[in-house]
């Protein structure tokens, strides 16, 4: 016999779970929608030069292999190479700019912890086409208002500009080589906090007067326009005019720049950012950012792209501590025929009670009551409406309320507009 065993880092979601992350996804898929994105599908598997060769240090975290025709394959680390890869085949077909959302898993050979699996869920939209400043308006504009749906009220984006962080390195005349040490420290800032980032630094080689140096420009506190306002010998273009928009649109009480977010991906070039929550502390929920050249690994053409990924399980565990209202707590029905001379009785409610939109399903197993109140207990049943000789004669239903246990007696319009209610 096989041990029914999963492999570490990855999980099965079923019950409450499986129904919380398929609300989250509903909820941010119909936001996207009215704004004009449209879905894509790309393989979990690809060759392997298509994925690797730009994700940065994290490489090492691509799971990848020879199939059995002996190519290289590797299986996505997220979907915005495998967009980048798409695009660069259709840009002619599909037109530009393209905004798409995308669903489904990633993989990664990550130390499993709460909050990071090894298959994982992404939501991503992406808008590929345009390098206008508006589209990462837009961008972090929707992010806020698909949180706000969720139900979360602390919800602040940490945003960067890759190229500030290069203005001033610039500045500093921080030698090439040592430019991607910098990065790779910068990008541990939340996790160790920048003066531990600094330490790190000089252990990779960089010089104690550099490091301070650093430490000085990324450690200005203040209000946006106050932190733009001590930036001003460096290029702030790309902030200040989405600090401006943000303004003047009513979100930028959402956003606080973070020269520490600098994201590792290779593949960033401009704007980066990262959503979390002041309230828990469990990390970014998903990240994001500006890529202007990733496309031009699989064509000629130059074409620009910004995008988000929403981490599903991540905001999974926020609304779970954060104990947010899901709307998820739907009417569930159990309906018990009390004697098999009644099941064709109880395939009918169940019938007319989805035409309502009304979920309920039959008890399809012949058991005692208390089974049965067992069972929809398990199935996180709201109510349990038993038919018996009694509702059949007088053309009525019991409704059981598993959570009070009170029980009434309902004809069928009255229990359609109490389970409505």
């Amino acid at each position: 016999m096989i041990k029914a065993q999963l492999l570490k880092g990855f999980q099965d979601v079923y019950g409450n779970d499986a129904e919380l992350k398929e609300f989250i996804c509903n909820q941010i898929i119909s936001e996207l929608k009215l704004f004009g994105y449209s879905p894509l599908e790309t393989p979990v598997l690809e060759y392997a030069e298509v994925l690797m060769g730009n994700i940065g240090e994290d490489e090492k975290l691509i799971y990848n292999f020879k199939d059995h025709g002996d190519r290289h394959v590797a299986m996505k680390y997220d979907h915005t190479v495998s967009l980048a890869r798409f695009v660069a085949n259709n840009h002619m077909e599909i037109g530009l700019p393209f905004k798409r959302y995308q669903l489904g898993p990633s993989f990664r050979a990550d130390k499993p912890q709460r909050g990071r699996t090894r298959q994982f869920t992404q939501l991503d939209l992406d808008i590929l086409g345009t390098d206008e400043i508006l589209a990462e308006v837009e961008t972090l504009n929707l992010i806020v208002k698909c949180y706000k749906k969720l139900g979360f009220k602390n919800i602040k984006i940490q945003i960067n500009d890759r190229k500030l962080v290069d203005s001033i390195i610039e500045n500093l005349k921080i030698s090439e080589a040592n430019q991607k040490d910098v990065f790779i420290c910068l990008d541990k800032t939340d996790k160790i906090g920048l003066k531990a980032a600094c330490e790190l630094m000089i252990e990779r080689g960089i010089s104690q007067e550099i490091a301070d140096k650093l430490f000085k420009v990324f450690n200005i506190q203040g209000s946006n326009k106050e932190i733009l306002n001590h930036l001003e010998a460096f290029n702030t273009t790309t902030l200040s005019s989405i600090i401006d928009y943000a303004d003047k649109l009513g979100f930028e009480e959402n956003l606080n720049i973070n020269l520490g977010v600098v994201r590792g991906l290779d593949y960033y070039t401009g704007l980066v950012f990262e959503v979390v929550d002041e309230q828990i502390k469990i990390g970014s929920f998903g990240g994001g950012g500006r890529y202007e050249n990733l496309c031009e690994r699989f064509t000629h053409e130059k074409i620009s792209g910004i995008g988000y990924s929403f981490g599903i399980e991540r905001v999974m565990i926020a609304m779970q501590d954060l104990k947010l209202d899901t709307q998820t707590q739907e009417n569930k029905i159990l309906i018990v025929a009390l004697d098999p001379n009644y099941r064709l009785n109880a395939v009918s409610l169940n019938n007319k009670l989805a035409k309502e939109k009304i979920i309920s399903e039959i008890a399809l197993k012949d058991t005692k009551l208390a089974k049965q109140i067992k069972y929809a207990e398990k199935k996180s049943c709201t109510h349990v409406i038993l038919i018996g000789e009694d509702e059949v004669k007088n053309q009525n239903f019991t409704l059981k309320n598993l959570e009070s246990q009170e029980q009434e007696t309902l004809d069928y319009d009255g229990l359609v507009k109490h389970l409505k209610g």
